[in-house]
């Protein structure tokens, strides 16, 4: 017991630390088990320090999934919640909303002492570059819980770190200490091996290789006089691995609107209707219409923007930026009094954003801004005086929101 408490203070120093118990029978077995694992994903990302559940009388606080032929509850303290059965996707949300509400109502963490280093090596930093696949998530991290380690986001900087990166059918993954990057992929792991009690016997291998002093080098053998040269069976070299490096496989069709003001030596509303597709992290495309009405002494006009080009995105599903190019035309529409008519004009912007949401949801709310140039000033004359005129140039900015569907 004496050990268990110096090992979970160690969890303590990187904040709250939980454990995530399953009691589960009957037919929502399953439903518990999997929501448990995808529930200790989420409440890492989170910055919650997960301690396994063999440990729970000295963690902090301890969230409990219990299954039974009727229901399905998530219980902290003395307070339970009941979960509704329907679409997955419903009851993961339901479950962390519920999680976070108990996590919030307990007051009952006490905080241990220091750890001692002894056992810094039980402690395992977590670093997912990519989410895991439906239906696989947490299947790390609950093998990894099963195999006794203190899950954190936030490590010391000499302590192990796990880095991973989630591909369709199975996850690559090598070890760093916090503080430093992580490199590319040392094994590779299919989902279906991190069941069973045993799901994690290659990862912990890999910590514990790690983990070892470097043995010199082998003395070169020297084949006896009479040898055959022809060499020994050896096994057959696993294919080649697809990396995914900075690059993700994984790409997003995404449809969004937004609203601001154009500059364009006057400044006017606009608004914008969008789509892209493309990866990720990595290269794509977009679509854009916008529209900008405006109005000057007797002169109402309306311009319109189609625009398509290729773009990059940086960052991750939650939090992200997209630079791109965009070449079009520019219509533009006006009345002043009884006459009416209208011009087109070539357009190229530079457009940017930065979006942001969570990893479950669709939507992301973004802030856009793009400058761009056309093919000439607009203007109208009335009594050899401009009328109304605006600049072949401009910047625009606004926010808004897309929704978008990720693609395999």
């Amino acid at each position: 017991m004496g050990l268990t408490a110096a090992l979970l203070a160690t969890a303590f120093t990187f904040g709250p630390s939980v454990s995530v118990e399953v009691v589960a029978d009957g037919p929502h077995a399953d439903e518990a088990t999997a929501l448990g694992g995808w529930l200790v994903q989420r409440l890492i990302e989170e910055g919650y320090t997960i301690a396994p559940p063999g440990q729970a009388d000295q963690a902090d606080q301890v969230l409990t999934l219990e299954a039974d032929a009727e229901v399905l509850t998530v219980r902290g303290g003395t307070e339970t919640f009941e979960i509704e059965t329907g679409a997955p996707a419903v009851m993961r949300l339901e479950a962390l909303h519920r999680a976070r509400l108990l996590l919030e109502h307990s007051h009952s963490a006490q905080p241990p002492g220091q750890p001692t280093d002894s056992l810094a090596s039980e402690v395992l930093g977590m670093r997912t570059q990519e989410e895991a696949p439906e239906g696989a998530a947490g299947a790390l991290e609950s093998a990894l819980l099963e195999a006794g380690y203190v899950l954190t986001p936030r490590p010391r900087p000499g302590d192990p770190v796990l880095c991973v990166v989630h591909a369709d059918a199975r996850l690559g993954a090598s070890l760093t200490r916090g503080g430093v990057a992580c490199p590319d992929p040392t094994i590779y792991v299919a989902y279906a091996q991190l069941q069973g009690p045993h799901g994690a016997d290659a990862i912990v291998a890999l910590i514990e290789a790690a983990s070892e002093p470097e043995r010199p080098p082998a003395e070169p053998f020297i084949a006896p006089p009479g040898a055959t040269d022809e060499p020994a069976a050896a096994t057959p070299p696993d294919p080649p691995d697809e990396k995914q490096g900075f690059l993700s496989k994984e790409s997003e069709f995404r449809l969004g609107a937004d609203v601001g003001a154009v500059a364009r030596g006057d400044v006017d509303a606009y608004a914008r209707a969008h789509m892209r597709l493309g990866k990720l992290q990595g290269p794509g495309g977009q679509l854009h219409v916008g529209v900008i009405p405006s109005r000057s002494g007797s002169v109402r006009a309306l311009d319109t923007t189609l625009a398509v080009g290729p773009d990059f995105r940086f960052g991750r599903r939650r939090f992200g930026a997209e630079v791109g190019l965009v070449a079009g035309a520019l219509v533009h529409a006006y009345a002043d009094e009884s006459v009416r008519g209208g011009s087109a004009s070539w357009y190229v912007g530079l457009p940017a954003a930065v979006s942001f949401g969570r990893s479950w949801d669709r939507m992301r709310v973004h802030l856009f801004t793009e400058g761009f140039i056309t093919g000439g000033r607009l203007q109208h004359i009335r009594d050899n005086a401009p009328n109304w005129a605006r600049s072949a140039w401009g910047v625009r900015a606004g926010l808004g929101i897309t929704w978008g569907w990720n693609i395999k």
